[in-house]
């Protein structure tokens, strides 16, 4: 992905982690990982939103 053409979001709700991508103009796709409690989904997404920093990314609470 490049952040100036594309976009991701990443959300917690309890133990699944919901990871949203896609390119700008389109709606996107949502992939969704159940986990086997709330702290791997929680490590699991501050690994994967410090990884989408690096690209370019920024953070933005909603």
């Amino acid at each position: 992905m490049d952040a100036e053409t594309a976009f991701g979001g990443v959300t917690l709700a309890g133990n699944e982690l919901r990871v949203r991508e896609g390119s700008l103009g389109d709606k996107g796709r949502t992939k969704r990982t159940a986990f086997k409690d709330e702290k791997q989904a929680r490590s699991a997404a501050s690994t994967l939103i410090a990884k989408l920093g690096k690209q370019g990314f920024t953070e933005r609470k909603l």
